[in-house]
């Protein structure tokens, strides 16, 4: 009997506690939610170079965060209010996340496209080129007959 009522209190208080949970005022300098989507665009790809060429960032003492408070205006105090209060309305920061990566989907769909239409070019000038070549040497054949002896 002594352990249901102490395991009701325990429920009872834990589930009034969970009640009291504080959410971050809205900043006053809020990033609007469609530049968040740019600046997380950015971020991913600055974050694909930095996987890239990250020896090349590092020799010319590139701050990738920097750049991209740079282009936004903003400075990591603003971006981390701003995150902080979008993460916490889940469907707010998953509608975010979702135009980011519905964003970097296409961009790389398009990229491909780029470079297959890049690769087939290539390969139709290397074939017009062996084409050409092949054709001047049969031109130097038909012009110099071998001597028969």
């Amino acid at each position: 009997m002594n352990k249901l009522i102490l395991n009701t209190i325990c429920f009872a208080l834990l589930a009034v506690s969970c009640q009291d949970v504080k959410f971050p005022e809205r900043p006053k300098n809020l990033i609007a939610k469609d530049t968040m989507t740019l600046i997380f665009i950015d971020a991913y790809l600055l974050n694909a170079s930095r996987n890239l060429n990250n020896h090349i960032i590092k020799e010319n003492k590139v701050a990738l965060d920097s750049l991209i408070y740079k282009k936004y205006g903003i400075d990591s105090l603003q971006f981390a209010q701003s995150n902080a209060y979008y993460s916490l309305d889940n469907p707010v920061y998953t509608q975010i996340l979702e135009n980011v990566q519905s964003e970097l989907q296409l961009r790389k769909e398009r990229l491909d496209t780029l470079l297959k239409k890049h690769e087939a070019e290539k390969k139709k000038k290397e074939a017009d080129r062996k084409r050409k070549l092949k054709d001047s040497f049969t031109s130097v054949r038909l012009l110099v007959k071998p001597k028969n002896p």
